[in-house]
C-alpha cells in the first residue's frame, strides 16, 4: 500500500484503512484545519528471519494533504490520502537511536 517517495522531492503518500478509529485518530493531520509541524516517520520493513520487521527513522516530514472519500479503484480498503512532504533528517536523534541499539533488552 505505503511506499517511501524515491528521493527528497517527491511525497510520501500513506493510504489510511478504513475503520472510524483510524479516521479520527488521524484528523489532526489535516492540513486544512489544523497547522502542521513536521514529525519524526519511521518505516518498518518485514523480514523473513527471526525478530520480525526492521523499524528505522526515514525523516522529519509534515502533511501536505489530507483527502477524504477515496475513489480510488487499486486502493478500495483505504477511506483516505495522507501526502506528506519531506522537512529534514535529524543527525542527532539517528546518533541517539543507534546508541539504543547497543542496550541489552531482557
Amino acid at each position: 500500500w505505503n511506499d517511501l517517495p524515491m528521493n527528497e522531492q517527491g511525497r510520501l503518500q500513506w493510504y489510511l484503512g478504513k475503520g472510524q478509529r483510524r479516521l479520527s485518530l488521524a484528523q489532526p493531520l489535516d492540513p486544512e484545519v489544523y497547522q502542521q509541524k513536521p514529525l519524526p516517520i519511521f518505516w518498518a520493513e518485514k523480514q523473513k528471519k527471526k525478530g520480525g520487521s526492521l523499524c528505522f527513522y526515514v525523516g522529519h516530514f509534515q502533511c501536505v494533504r489530507f483527502e477524504k472519500n477515496l475513489h480510488v479503484s487499486y486502493k478500495q480498503d483505504a477511506q483516505a490520502l495522507l501526502e506528506f512532504e519531506f522537512q529534514y533528517f535529524d543527525r542527532d536523534l539517528t546518533h541517539k537511536l543507534s546508541k539504543l541499539e547497543t542496550l541489552e533488552v531482557e
